[in-house]
């Protein structure tokens, strides 16, 4: 039996337990729209030029609301699904979506979703170099594009799709006048959905591959762990093409029928208000957010009072932020996953948070945990630490054409995370290190190896590490340790210019060290931990 075969065999034994039967993504949008057509889908935000007198008022007086029905979003999805099988997209084709926090980007995932295709959302703050790797990975027959970033895929000589006439129903086919080819039949939960490329520890970003079955289970997860209506109201600010975005805010909310409050960006000011004008009643951020939301002059605790749950992603909560906000009767929980599991393996809700401090929860519903022995790989006892693994439907199948980092990841079905944590005798699970090194800035994950192979390339490099420094608001910042070749001058201006033309803009190195030499193992290894410890002493 092969590891997709056995992890697809775990799957379907805890779908039974659970009693329900996954539905394929375009089927919520449709009964949503069928039970509730006038009700809020997704309500967005935009500024308005202010007249004199208007400018010394609050934020929010000077935004305009723009919301999106269900019936709406069901209409908008047929009509992008049309013109995207008109641009020639067939089940099974790779759509890429490079698109910020729009109506658009919703637009461009249901469509794909509808006729079967393959959604590939695009980074916005990536290179060009970045998202070159990607397209020439996954081979989409089009891309979905904002007109403005249309510079940074043009070079790829894939077809590109402006995202604001997408779901603009197209008309007849301009060079036979031919009626729009009908629509292919619905997906089925089986088939890919999405896939999802994360960096990984080898310095390329893989394609994690995923179900409708996948994206639903994430949906159930979060459902149960936080008991979603349609009644709730999300507030979603991380960007959708993350996994935070797109897998573990956006598809309970679609999944629930409950309403989007879309944020284009983290803007501390207006999200104050918007909170305090909304009520939303589930917030996800991450440790940086809630840290600036709180030092802001405008913090008002009482903009928070409708959440029922607020909730910090990719890092724990520093514990004097997590008791800074609890001395004002606002609790944080906390959601732990990597994207390959799903985007969500366990909960930790606010009413358990304070008496599991520095926790990840426990287990959701239909998702399995271990913790196994680094060395032998058998399950160790409660309270001992060792690597976690995950299994369930919410799973990643595996990496898009990489069978041998697919076989590298699983195990009989049980997803290697590269975490090491402990699990106690009532489940609940504590992160103790990283085993991947991965370095978390402002809830973005940066793989030191991507960056130090950008880094080898400069002139007078003989040796470079990544590792992570403590930051007061960002958790972690990002800091390149350099041995220059002998006679040779590195500068600090020079590294970050060659790698702001290569990769991502959180990825940058925000600080330069020269060594003469890396304190290093007897194999030659390098001791990342003992350049950490040197650099959070300096």
């Amino acid at each position: 039996m092969s590891i997709i075969d056995d992890m697809e065999k775990a799957s379907l034994t805890m779908l039974h337990a659970w009693g329900e039967t996954p539905v394929a993504v375009p089927q919520w949008i449709n009964g949503h729209a069928a039970a509730q057509p006038e009700a809020p889908a997704v309500v967005t935000v935009r500024p308005v030029e202010a007249t004199e007198s208007e400018k010394s008022a609050p934020p929010h007086s000077s935004m305009t609301t723009s919301t999106v029905t269900w019936g709406e979003l069901a209409t908008r999805m047929d009509a992008a699904a049309a013109r995207l099988t008109t641009l020639g997209v067939r089940p099974g084709d790779r759509v890429a979506v490079l698109v910020g926090n729009t109506v658009a980007f919703y637009e461009a995932f249901l469509g794909a979703a509808r006729i079967g295709a393959v959604f590939v959302p695009l980074n916005l703050r990536s290179a060009a170099p970045e998202l070159s790797h990607i397209i020439e990975d996954s081979e989409p027959r089009i891309i979905v594009c904002d007109v403005e970033q249309t510079s940074l895929v043009a070079a790829t000589g894939v077809p590109i799709a402006d995202a604001a006439t997408l779901s603009t129903p197209p008309g007849p086919t301009p060079s036979s006048g031919d009626p729009t080819p009908p629509l292919p039949l619905p997906p089925t939960p089986d088939d890919l959905v999405a896939i999802l490329y994360t960096s990984g520890t080898t310095g390329r970003p893989k394609g994690a591959e995923f179900t409708h079955t996948a994206f639903w289970t994430t949906a159930v997860n979060q459902r149960e762990s936080l008991g979603l209506t349609s009644a709730d109201r999300h507030l979603i600010v991380s960007p959708l093409a993350f996994t935070g975005g797109i897998l573990t805010s956006t598809q309970p909310a679609l999944m629930t029928g409950g309403t989007i409050l879309l944020e284009d960006g983290f803007d501390a000011s207006r999200l104050l208000a918007r909170m305090a004008t909304e009520a939303p009643t589930v917030f996800m951020a991450v440790p940086a957010m809630l840290k600036l939301l709180i030092d802001h002059p405008a913090f008002d605790p009482t903009a928070f009072a409708s959440l029922r749950y607020l909730g910090s992603g990719s890092a724990p909560v520093p514990l004097p932020l997590f008791e800074q906000y609890r001395a004002l009767g606002i609790n944080i929980g906390h959601a732990y996953g990597l994207t390959e599991g799903g985007g969500l393996t366990t909960q930790l809700t606010p009413s358990s948070a304070a008496a599991h401090p520095g926790s990840a929860g426990q287990a959701c519903c239909l998702t399995e945990i271990r913790v196994v022995d680094t060395e032998t790989g058998e399950a160790v006892t409660p309270g001992r630490a060792g690597e976690l693994q995950q299994r369930g439907p919410s799973t990643f199948l595996g990496y898009w054409r990489n069978p041998d980092a697919t076989t590298e990841a699983l195990d009989e079905g049980w997803l290697r995370t590269g975490d090491l944590a402990t699990i106690d005798a009532d489940g609940y699970l504590t992160i103790v290190g990283r085993s991947k090194d991965v370095i978390i800035t402002g809830g973005m994950n940066v793989y030191p190896a991507e960056v130090e192979s950008v880094i080898s390339q400069i002139v007078g490099v003989s040796d470079v590490a990544v590792v992570g420094a403590a930051h007061p608001i960002y958790g972690e910042t990002v800091v390149a340790v350099i041995r220059p070749h002998p006679g040779a001058a590195v500068t600090f201006d020079a590294v970050r210019e060659h790698c702001r033309a290569q990769l991502a803009d959180y990825k940058v190195p925000r600080r330069l060290e020269i060594l003469d030499e890396f304190p290093r193992t007897a194999s030659g290894k390098v001791l990342k931990r003992e350049l950490r410890d040197t650099l959070d002493n300096t």
